[in-house]
């Protein structure tokens, strides 16, 4: 999907992403950033729902956000656990 945008006008681009994984050009770019921000860190990525993903991978996230959420990821740390 990520060669593919390169290669492709935009108009082009958008009927691929229908045509191919019948979604909308949005949740294509949305993953897309996923996939750039999140290359090779899958440790990070399983169990998160993908509005979280989304999010992060988001251009307006600041990397220190990012950061924050991958480090309570790769510690398995809740955010609430204090909280009881």
């Amino acid at each position: 999907m990520v060669v593919e945008r390169t290669s492709c006008y935009f108009l082009r681009f958008t009927l691929w992403i229908a045509a191919e994984f019948e979604m909308h050009e949005q949740s294509a770019r949305r993953l897309m950033q996923v996939a750039d921000t999140y290359a090779g860190k899958s440790n990070i990525v399983l169990g998160l729902n993908a509005t979280a993903l989304y999010e992060l991978a988001a251009p307006s996230t600041p990397q220190s956000i990012r950061e924050d959420a991958d480090l309570l990821k790769s510690e398995d740390i809740r955010p609430d656990a204090n909280l009881r």
